[in-house]
């Protein structure tokens, strides 16, 4: 867990963290560490790092059509 820490470090730390449990198959909780950094990047108006988020989901749901 990531507690009492630079909110923006953090949610960088989660998004990594999560795109790397979505890639070596734990996705639940991959997902869970994305939709928390996705949540802060927004809270932050950290923008570029939020487009960045939204890219790589939007590649996993692209992924996951047949």
């Amino acid at each position: 867990r990531l507690d009492g820490g630079d909110p923006y470090e953090i949610a960088r730390t989660n998004a990594v963290l999560g795109q790397l449990l979505i890639t070596s198959g734990k996705s639940i909780i991959g997902h869970d560490r994305l939709l928390q950094a996705q949540a802060t990047f927004k809270a932050l108006g950290a923008r570029r790092d939020l487009a960045q988020l939204l890219t790589f989901r939007s590649r996993l749901e692209s992924q996951r059509l047949p």
